[in-house]
């Protein structure tokens, strides 16, 4: 048998979660996202993960055709592309994807990150700046300034 532990009222909380259920709680947060939008345009980017997925599902109760955007790596799991585009065509979304030039193999073979042996060589760019700010660029310069992520 379950037991109640002291000075917790169950009813009290059914009654909370049960207002909850009838109500949209996240109401500012969709305000938020529309006013962000409204000043800023711009795209949200979605890699596939929880946090994101939160924010692209919010962003299309804004606005059922906002821009989402992928940035490819090129070393994604198959099962994680294959999500993306399942769900992106479930929920018909105005999905892009902007993959890294150079994608990351071509980067990690060039720096000799294979070759135990070999000495470090240096790439001259931060591997940030190509995979995540120049993808970045070029979302801003398609879809606007603005940008959420998750």
């Amino acid at each position: 048998a379950v037991t109640t532990p002291p000075g917790l009222d169950m009813a009290a909380l059914r009654a909370i979660a049960a207002r909850r259920r009838g109500s949209t709680t996240y109401r500012h947060l969709l305000d938020r996202i529309a006013e962000h939008f409204e000043t800023h345009d711009g795209f949200v980017s979605w890699s596939g993960g929880k946090d994101s997925t939160v924010v692209v599902d919010l962003a299309r109760q804004v606005d059922a055709d906002g821009p989402v955007v992928f940035f490819d790596s090129g070393l994604q799991f198959p099962e994680t592309l294959r999500y993306l585009d399942d769900l992106s065509g479930q929920w018909r979304l105005n999905f892009t994807v902007i993959p890294a030039e150079p994608d990351l193999l071509t980067v990690m073979i060039a720096l000799g990150g294979f070759d135990h042996q070999a000495p470090d060589r240096r790439l001259g760019v931060e591997l940030s700046e190509l995979m995540i700010t120049g993808p970045a660029a070029e979302a801003h310069r398609r879809h606007g300034r603005g940008s959420l992520w998750g």
